[in-house]
């Protein structure tokens, strides 16, 4: 521990990868911390230690938590396709910023993020799991997280396969259903040894 402080270094190196791996609220990040060490730094704190792997500061705008989610809506207009990209604070539950674009090509999705992210606190964006979604954020050097609802759906379309299947044996087909479950699990629990 280092002086004039509460919590161990350790406390701090695993905050800041654990926010890196996904969405997690601070006050969930502190219930994680609790299973583990029997001890938990508030959330204010944990939301203070992320804030100083920003690039930038928080105190930018204070109306922004920096963690946003992204996603783009279809739309009919007129009997034309459009898109609808909206930016989303994730902590705040807020919109941040929308826009109606009539394609989903890379220079489209990469000019709405940067602008809507200029003169804000970033320190993660949220999305679905395109892989151009992977470069945009790294070309921004933005920290991308993989929304979990949309890795456990594609899981399920795999499993809704397999299941819906006449040459897969029924306990293969229990087994699948169990796995599937183990799976969430990992990524619902307090419990550092699952």
């Amino acid at each position: 521990v280092e002086k004039g402080h509460q919590y161990p270094k350790i406390y701090k190196k695993n905050v800041k990868e654990s926010y890196k791996t996904g969405y997690c609220s601070f006050r969930h990040l502190k219930k994680i911390f609790q299973s583990i060490y029997n001890n938990a730094p508030s959330h204010q704190t944990i939301y203070n230690w992320i804030g100083e792997v920003s690039s930038k500061s928080i105190a930018e705008d204070s109306n922004c938590s920096g963690f946003y989610c992204y996603d783009e809506q279809y739309l009919r207009i007129n009997g034309m396709r459009f898109y609808r990209l909206s930016l989303i604070d994730s902590i705040l539950n807020k919109p941040i910023t929308e826009e109606i674009v009539n394609n989903l090509k890379y220079g489209t999705v990469k000019s709405f993020i940067k602008k809507a992210t200029s003169n804000k606190p970033v320190q993660a964006i949220t999305t679905d799991h395109r892989r151009k979604y992977k470069r945009i954020l790294d070309g921004l050097k933005i920290n991308h997280q993989l929304c979990i609802f949309h890795l456990f759906k594609m899981i399920g379309k795999d499993a809704y396969k397999k299941l819906n299947s006449e040459f897969v044996a029924d306990r293969d087909k229990i087994r699948i259903c169990i796995v599937f479950s183990e799976i969430k699990e990992i990524f619902r629990t307090f419990d550092l040894d699952i």
